[in-house]
C-alpha cells in the first residue's frame, strides 16, 4: 500500500493560486422591478454591478463576459444577470419543470448565506436556466412542496447577444439573522456555459470549492424582524380502490418557522405509500446500498440529520428506516449565530418510537463540534446511540472524527473515524482509519460494515480543457486496507477510475478493481461510452464491466437510453445485466406526456428477475396551490398491484 500515499505526496506541491476575496456594496432598493427578464427598470442602472468573471478551472477571464446586480428591501433580494453570448443560437434551454436538475443547460446561480458562515453546507443557491426554468438549494434542505420551500420569482429572455434573467427571493425563503443592524453576507455570481463546457464565476472560489473565497455583500440589513409567524398546513384526502377494497384516509402536515432561523414541522397520519421512492438497481454490491429519501417529512431539514461521515462508519441516521408512523415532530435550524440544532421523534400505532437529534457548534468557518444520536425503542426492543464529533481546517489541510457509542438492549459497542484530507484546486486526498465493533447495529442506522479496522486512501484529480476534444477530466483511487478486530484479513486492494467529458457532449469511463476481499480474488476492468450525456432528451449510455469476484467468473451489462419525441413525449430505457453465480436481469422503462411546467402524466414498468411491478400516474403540481394526484398501481411495491388512488392536496 506504499505506493497509493505516493500517489498522493506527488501532489503535495501542489499550491492554490493567489485567490482575493471580492466585495459588493450592499443597496436598497427604492422600487421593486418587474420581473419579467427585461433589465430596463431603474433599479439595474443603480444598483451594484459584479463583473469581470473568471473560469473556476484556470482563473482565466470568461470568454463571454456576464453581469449581475444585487439589490435588496425588507421583504426580498432582487438579482439580475446578463450573460452575453457569441453564439446566442446555440445557447441550450430544455427543462420547463420547476425544481428538475439544469446540468448541461445554460444557466446562472446566485449564492447567498445571511449568516456568512464561509461554509457550503449554509449556503442558498438559486439557478435560473435561459429560459426561465428555476432550481434551487435552500441550505438545510426543504420539502417541494412550494408553500414550504418558499415562493422566489425569476423570469428569462433570450437577447440578440445573449441572454437575461431577473430573479426575486424573499428573505423568508432562507433562514436569516435577526436585527436591524447592517451586516456583511457572503454572495456569489455563478455561469454555466453549456456550448463552451466553462464555469465562470464573479469571486473565485477555484475547483476546491472554497466556502471562504465566495464574495462579500456588505452592509446588508436582513428583512423585517418581529413578523408574527404563520403555521403553514397542507392536508390530504385520498381515495383508494385496490383488490379487496374501498377505502378513504386524510392527514395533515404543520410546518411553523418559529422565528427567522429556527422551523418546527409535525405530520399526522402521512401519506407515504404514494411517494414515489428510488428504484433499487441490481449491480453488483457486498452492502447494502443508500437510496435517496422523497418523503416530504424527512425531506425538511434533511441536511441536518446527516450527522456522520457515510464513507467512513456509515450512516447513523438513515431515514427510509422509519416506513411509516401516525405522529411525528420536528425541528431544525440556527440558534443563535454558531449553533445549529435539529430534532426528530416519530411514533406508530404499534407503540414504536423512533429519533434523532444533531447539536452543531461551530467555533468559526474552519472548526466545529457536534453531538448527535438516534433512539429505537419498540415492545423488548431498546436501541440508542451517541456520538461526538469535530473538525477543523487549516489552509489545504483538515482534519475530522467521529465517535459513536451503542447501547443495544444493555449490550454496548462502539464504532470511531478520523481523517486527515488535502485539498488545492483540482486535487483532492484523504486518509482515514476507522474501527467499528462487530455488534455495532444502530437501529436507525446503514452501516455498510462491521467487525472492521483499517484505512483507506481516496486521492482524486479533476482537470478541464480549452481547444481540446476532452473538455474534462477526473481520476480517482481509492485504496483500503481493513482487517477483522481479530487480525485476520478483512479488504485488501484498489479501484481505479477515470472518466471524461468530451467537447460533442459524449463522455467515457474506464475502471479496473483488484482486491482481495475475505481472502478471495476480485478483479474487474470495466468501460462504459455515453452519446449525449448531459442531454436527457436525447441520451444514450452503455457499459461492459468483466472478470472474477471471488474466484467466480463476473459480467455485468448496463444500457441506459432516453429520448424526447413530439416535444412533449418522453422515453427512456433502461437494461441492467449482471451474470454471477447464475444470471440477473433489470428493465426499467418510463413513458412521460409533459403538458406543461404543473401537469404531466408518467408511467413506469420495473423487471426485476421474475417479477414485474409497473404504475400510471397523473400530476398536477409544483407551484402553490392545490394540488391533485391520479395514481393507477403503486410505485413501490416489487410485483403489480390492482389499485387507483386518487389524492387531493390543499393548503389551509
Amino acid at each position: 500500500m506504499r505506493w497509493a500515499f505516493a500517489v498522493g505526496a506527488l501532489f503535495f506541491a501542489l499550491s492554490a493560486s493567489g485567490q482575493g476575496v471580492r466585495t459588493i456594496a450592499g443597496f436598497r432598493a427604492e422600487s421593486r422591478p418587474n420581473i419579467d427578464g427585461n433589465l430596463d427598470d431603474p433599479l439595474w442602472s443603480a444598483a451594484p454591478k459584479a463583473v469581470d468573471f473568471v473560469d473556476v478551472f484556470s482563473g482565466k477571464p470568461a470568454e463571454d463576459a456576464t453581469e449581475a446586480w444585487i439589490a435588496f428591501d425588507d421583504e426580498a433580494v432582487f438579482v439580475a444577470f446578463y450573460a452575453h453570448d457569441s453564439r446566442p443560437d446555440a445557447l441550450i434551454g430544455r427543462e420547463i419543470r420547476p425544481g428538475t436538475d439544469l446540468e448541461g443547460e445554460d444557466f446562472v446561480v446566485v449564492r447567498l448565506d445571511p449568516f456568512k458562515t464561509l461554509q457550503n453546507d449554509s449556503i442558498n443557491r438559486f439557478h435560473v436556466s435561459c429560459i426561465g426554468t428555476q432550481n434551487d438549494e435552500i441550505a438545510g434542505g426543504r420539502a417541494a412542496k412550494r408553500e414550504w420551500r418558499g415562493d422566489w420569482q425569476a423570469a428569462a429572455r433570450i437577447v440578440e447577444d445573449g441572454y437575461t434573467v431577473e430573479m426575486r427571493i424573499p428573505w423568508s425563503v432562507m433562514t436569516c439573522p435577526t436585527g436591524t443592524e447592517p451586516r456583511d453576507m457572503t454572495v456569489n455570481f455563478v455561469r454555466l456555459h453549456a456550448r463552451l463546457k466553462t464555469t465562470t464565476i464573479w469571486s473565485n472560489t477555484t475547483s476546491a470549492a472554497r466556502a471562504e473565497l465566495n464574495g462579500v455583500w456588505q452592509d446588508v440589513v436582513p428583512g423585517k424582524s418581529g413578523q408574527a409567524p404563520k403555521v403553514q398546513t397542507l392536508a390530504y384526502v385520498l381515495a383508494e380502490q385496490n383488490e379487496d377494497s374501498t377505502k378513504g384516509d386524510a392527514g395533515v402536515d404543520f410546518r411553523f418557522p418559529a422565528t427567522s432561523q429556527f422551523t418546527l414541522v409535525g405530520s399526522l397520519n402521512p401519506d407515504f405509500q404514494n411517494v414515489e421512492q428510488q428504484v433499487e438497481t441490481i449491480d453488483f454490491s457486498r452492502s447494502e446500498r443508500f437510496l435517496g429519501d422523497a418523503r416530504p417529512f424527512f425531506a425538511e431539514g434533511q441536511a441536518l440529520f446527516d450527522m456522520t461521515e457515510r464513507f467512513a462508519i456509515g450512516r447513523l441516521f438513515y431515514s427510509r428506516r422509519i416506513e411509516d408512523f401516525m405522529i411525528g415532530a420536528k425541528s431544525y435550524g440556527r440558534v443563535g449565530q454558531n449553533w445549529n440544532v435539529a430534532t426528530l421523534l416519530t411514533l406508530d400505532e404499534g407503540d414504536e418510537i423512533n429519533g434523532a437529534f444533531n447539536v452543531v457548534r461551530e467555533f468559526g468557518p474552519s472548526q466545529g463540534m457536534s453531538v448527535f444520536g438516534t433512539l429505537h425503542h419498540a415492545e423488548g426492543i431498546r436501541n440508542n446511540a451517541v456520538g461526538n464529533g469535530g473538525w477543523y481546517r487549516l489552509g489545504n489541510w483538515s482534519a475530522s472524527y467521529e465517535f459513536i457509542a451503542l447501547d443495544d438492549d444493555d449490550d454496548a459497542s462502539q464504532a470511531y473515524t478520523y481523517s486527515l484530507d488535502y485539498q488545492v484546486p483540482k486535487f483532492f486526498v484523504t486518509w482515514r482509519y476507522s474501527r467499528i465493533d462487530e455488534d455495532f447495529t444502530p437501529a436507525l442506522g446503514l452501516i455498510p460494515f462491521r467487525d472492521r479496522k483499517g484505512y483507506y486512501v481516496f486521492t482524486e484529480y479533476e482537470d478541464r480543457f480549452e481547444g481540446s476534444p476532452i473538455a474534462s477530466l477526473r481520476a480517482e483511487l481509492y485504496a483500503s486496507r481493513f482487517d477483522h478486530l481479530d487480525g485476520s484479513q478483512f479488504d485488501d486492494g484498489f479501484d481505479f477510475t477515470v472518466e471524461a467529458e468530451l467537447r460533442n457532449d459524449n463522455g467515457f469511463r474506464v475502471t479496473y478493481e483488484d482486491r482481495e476481499f475475505e481472502g478471495e480474488r476480485d478483479r474487474v476492468t470495466g468501460v462504459a461510452y455515453g452519446w449525449g450525456v448531459n442531454n436527457r432528451f436525447r441520451q444514450l449510455i452503455v457499459g461492459y464491466s468483466t472478470g472474477t469476484r471471488a474466484g467466480e467468473d463476473f459480467t455485468f451489462i448496463e444500457t441506459m437510453g432516453s429520448i424526447r419525441v413530439l416535444r412533449k413525449l418522453d422515453l427512456s430505457v433502461t437494461a441492467r445485466i449482471v451474470d454471477y453465480l447464475g444470471t440477473t436481469e433489470q428493465y426499467i422503462v418510463t413513458v412521460g406526456w409533459e403538458f406543461d411546467a404543473r401537469r404531466a402524466i408518467t408511467g413506469r414498468i420495473v423487471r426485476t428477475g421474475d417479477k414485474t411491478n409497473g404504475y400510471l400516474a397523473f400530476r398536477n403540481s409544483g407551484f402553490k396551490g392545490q394540488e391533485l394526484y391520479v395514481i393507477l398501481g403503486d410505485p413501490n411495491e416489487d410485483e403489480w398491484r390492482t389499485r387507483l388512488v386518487v389524492k387531493w392536496v390543499i393548503p389551509i
